[in-house]
């Protein structure tokens, strides 16, 4: 006789957490291309300074209210579709990565668009601050994916209230 030792994670939740982190995870990237193309038709004239024209802000604060927003969701969905926590927090994960390798292959710069300048030539301090403001989002997008597991399981597990339907 051989015993089975009961698996880390199942495949339903391994389904669960891809298909809505992977639905999330391109609906983000295609909000913040047209958030990027209607940044370029908007404030085409108005130049490139934020601080002569603070408009250029708002579809920042737009993109990561997205982001934060897709990633609680991705969190949520999963948790509560399965009614644990560990899909919830790996939705959210790969919501994030998905996006954010998508937005790295392609993301429209448009004409006017406001652009970064580099002033730091060193190659090790651009990689070790790449790395570790990675890991730094990695562990809020966790945080944040957590907190819609949390309540994706909250939800799942509650109680439904019935209508007394004796009037």
């Amino acid at each position: 006789m051989t015993s089975q030792q009961p698996s880390l994670i199942s495949t339903q939740e391994i389904k669960s957490a891809m298909k809505w982190g992977g639905i999330l995870g391109l609906s983000s990237y295609v909000f913040s291309i047209i958030i990027n193309i209607i940044e370029g038709l908007i404030f085409k004239s108005g130049g490139t300074n934020v601080q002569t024209n603070p408009g250029l802000l708002i579809p920042i604060c737009m993109g990561l209210f997205i982001l934060v927003f897709a990633t609680y969701i991705a969190g949520y969905l999963p948790a509560s579709e399965t009614g644990k926590y560990r899909p919830g927090v790996a939705g959210a994960l790969i919501s994030y990565i998905l996006s954010f390798v998508l937005a790295k292959i392609y993301l429209p710069n448009l004409p006017g668009s406001p652009t970064v300048t580099q002033t730091n030539s060193n190659g090790a301090a651009t990689v070790i601050t790449g790395v570790v403001g990675f890991i730094l989002v990695l562990l809020i997008i966790t945080g944040v994916g957590w907190l819609g597991a949390f309540y994706g399981c909250k939800h799942l597990n509650t109680p439904k209230k019935k209508k007394n339907r004796e009037s």
